[in-house]
């Protein structure tokens, strides 16, 4: 399907094609939903994705469940096609694009299945790419939240805050806020906190004083 939409990009038929394998997310056969995954993992922006994102909304608990497609020997998730949906979006506002970042943010607040696969997620570098700035700052603001729904999520926010603030130093705050918010909220250990600091910053780093001088009025 994916070999057979790439050839065809460019006329009506494709987008005829993507919005008929969209229509079969609902199919009872778990070999279909599988290849509708992995079609919309491969091609998150074709016509049909709404038929998608309308499946995930209407059953959040079910986000992370694999669907294999034995013949690639992998178990595409309605969490992977909307992170892959998240890195092709625009900023433009798009309608399904703003359905897709409520439905992950919904998803990271709910209890951690195990494994946890949005801290695998946001562990992995190459989804940097999914979060945008307005996602940094929700991530920042809730990070209390994120973490009381996966313990050890909160280095990884931490990583993509600051990893974010290097390529563009007005983001720096954004690292205090989460910080700081993490510190106050006494879900993770000075001792942790203390170390991800001495591990990552430097003193000329702003965000460092901030957080340190938070951790010292904790304790």
């Amino acid at each position: 399907l994916s070999w057979l939409y790439a050839y065809l990009i460019g006329i009506p038929v494709a987008d005829k094609l993507s919005e008929t394998i969209g229509d079969q997310i609902d199919n009872a056969d778990e070999r279909v939903v599988g290849a509708v995954l992995m079609f919309f993992w491969r091609f998150p922006a074709a016509d049909g994705i709404d038929r998608v994102v309308a499946h995930l909304e209407a059953r959040l608990g079910a986000a992370h469940v694999g669907h294999p497609v034995p013949e690639v020997g992998y178990a595409p998730s309605l969490w992977d096609v909307m992170i892959a949906a998240m890195k092709q979006r625009t900023d433009e506002n798009d309608a399904i694009d703003l359905r897709v970042v409520e439905l992950v943010r919904k998803i990271m607040v709910l209890p951690a299945g195990d494994p946890d696969k949005v801290k695998a997620t946001l562990g992995d570098w190459t989804n940097a790419t999914a979060f945008h700035d307005d996602d940094l700052v929700w991530m920042a603001e809730n990070v209390e939240a994120l973490e009381a729904a996966g313990p050890g999520r909160w280095s990884k926010i931490l990583n993509l805050l600051l990893g974010a603030a290097r390529k563009n130093p007005e983001l720096a705050h954004l690292v205090v806020i989460g910080g700081v918010a993490l510190i106050q909220s006494h879900r993770v250990s000075p001792t942790e906190i203390r170390t991800w600091i001495e591990q990552r910053g430097s003193k000329t780093d702003a965000w460092l004083l901030a957080l340190e001088a938070s951790l010292d009025q904790s304790s």
